[in-house]
C-alpha cells in the first residue's frame, strides 16, 4: 500500500540545513496591502523616547514558545509536475512563574507532513505506530514553502496555548512573536519580539530606536497586512543598555490588530 496514495514521493539528497534540490524562485510574499502606520500614538513629526511613568505588578507570569525542525525534505510528483514537500515536527510549551517558583507545563507535540503547490498526501503517515505525521497542504511553490507551513502550524499552537493560559486572573502571558488573538480574556498577553529580520520603521525613525535608553519604548506603531502572522501594534523597547550595536538590548513588545488589512 503506498503511503502517499497517488503521489510520487522521495527523499530530497541534500541534508535539509542546505534548502532544496531543486530550488526555483522564491515568490514575492509582500502584498500591495502591507505597510507601517506611524501616528498610533503620536503623529510621526511628534515621536520621541517614552518612559513609562508607573507599572502594574502581575501575580503570575507565563512564557510560551515553540520549536520546530524539518525532518525530512522531499520531492513530489504528481505525472509531469514537481513540487516541494517536508517531514516536520514542533513542539509548544510553557513556563509559568509565581512568586519565586517557576513550573514547566506539559508540551504539545505534533508532526506534519506538508507539501507545497496546492497537493497534500492523502492521509496520515505512520512510519511507526507511535510516528504519526497528519498532512498539511500551502499553495506555496516555494522550495521553503512547507518550512513555512510547519511555522505556521507553530504560531497557531502557541497561539491557542497562550490564549488558554491567559484566561486567568491577575495572569500576564508573555509569548514568543506576535500576538495574534484579541479575545476577552481574564489576564493579559502580549508577544515578544526578540529578533527583527525586517526594521519596518522608515530610517528617518532608526535613529531614534538608537537613542534609547534602558527602559525607554518608542511610541506605538502598527503593521498592516493581510497576513495574519505578520500585523499588529507594537513598539520598540530597550531592555538594557549594550552598546556593542545601535540596536542590541531592543526588543519588540507586540499585540495582536483586529482581523482586516488597515
Amino acid at each position: 500500500m503506498n503511503l502517499f496514495g497517488d503521489l510520487e514521493v522521495r527523499l530530497d539528497p541534500w541534508q535539509v540545513d542546505y534548502g532544496a534540490e531543486l530550488p526555483v524562485e522564491p515568490e514575492d510574499e509582500a502584498g500591495p496591502d502591507e505597510g507601517v502606520i506611524l501616528d498610533v500614538e503620536a503623529p510621526p513629526s511628534q515621536w520621541q523616547p517614552i518612559a513609562p511613568a508607573s507599572a502594574d505588578t502581575i501575580a503570575r507570569l507565563v512564557f510560551v514558545d515553540g520549536v520546530r525542525r524539518i525532518e525530512a525534505r522531499l520531492i513530489v510528483r504528481r505525472g509531469d509536475r514537481i513540487c516541494h514537500g517536508a517531514f516536520g515536527s514542533y513542539a509548544v510549551g510553557s513556563v509559568a512563574v509565581l512568586g519565586n517558583v517557576a513550573t514547566c507545563g506539559e508540551p504539545h507535540v505534533d508532526r506534519i507532513v506538508a507539501v507545497g503547490s496546492g497537493e497534500q498526501v492523502a492521509q496520515a503517515v505512520a512510519p511507526l505506530p507511535t510516528l504519526v505525521y497528519r498532512p498539511v497542504s500551502t499553495a506555496s511553490s516555494d522550495p521553503d514553502g512547507p518550512l513555512h507551513a510547519l511555522q505556521d502550524e507553530m504560531r497557531a499552537a502557541e497561539e491557542r496555548l497562550g490564549r488558554e493560559l491567559a484566561n486567568a486572573n491577575d495572569t500576564l502571558v508573555v509569548a514568543d512573536g506576535p500576538l495574534t488573538f484579541e479575545q476577552p480574556l481574564r489576564g493579559g498577553a502580549v508577544g515578544y519580539i526578540k529578533r527583527l529580520f525586517k526594521l519596518y520603521l522608515p530610517s528617518e525613525k532608526l535613529a531614534l530606536m538608537a537613542q534609547l535608553s534602558a527602559g525607554q519604548r518608542t511610541p506605538i506603531f502598527a503593521l498592516r497586512s493581510s497576513r495574519r502572522f505578520a500585523r499588529g501594534r507594537c513598539h520598540r523597547l530597550r531592555t538594557a543598555t549594550l552598546r556593542t550595536a545601535p540596536m542590541a538590548g531592543s526588543s519588540q513588545p507586540a499585540k495582536s490588530a483586529p482581523n482586516r488589512s488597515a
